[in-house]
């Protein structure tokens, strides 16, 4: 098992090389994405990519598909360049546009701050 750290630089790497892979593709079917996370698990087995796709439903249908025909070519290459003993499968995940724009919700101190201020307005 990869420490949490491992495993938040090895999800690092993969998102940054996806993301240079994608541009180099060459392939008309991919339109303008962006990779936004990649979650990998505690072994370091398999990784998510999860990205977004400008554009109508069709291109991101089509961007989906010519991924998975990629997938392959795109874990090969990552995997030379990652240099650890075995290499994570990768799925891609296609963001929702609902998710995309999903507030943030703020860390309890904030509320806590925000009902001191209330109490006490000085």
């Amino acid at each position: 098992m990869a420490t949490e750290r491992r495993q938040q630089k090895v999800a690092e790497f993969i998102r940054k090389e996806a993301a240079l892979l994608i541009r180099e593709l060459n392939d008309p079917r991919v339109g303008f994405i962006t990779i936004t996370e990649v979650d990998c698990t505690s072994d370091l087995r398999s990784a998510k990519i999860y990205y977004s796709v400008f554009g109508s439903e069709a291109d991101k249908r089509t961007t989906t598909r010519a991924l998975g025909h990629a997938r392959g070519f795109l874990r090969k290459k990552i995997g030379g360049a990652l240099q650890i003993k075995s290499v994570p499968e990768i799925e891609f995940v296609l963001i929702k546009p609902e998710e995309e724009d999903k507030p943030v919700a703020p860390p309890a101190i904030l509320d806590r701050i925000d009902k001191a201020r209330e109490t006490d307005p000085t």
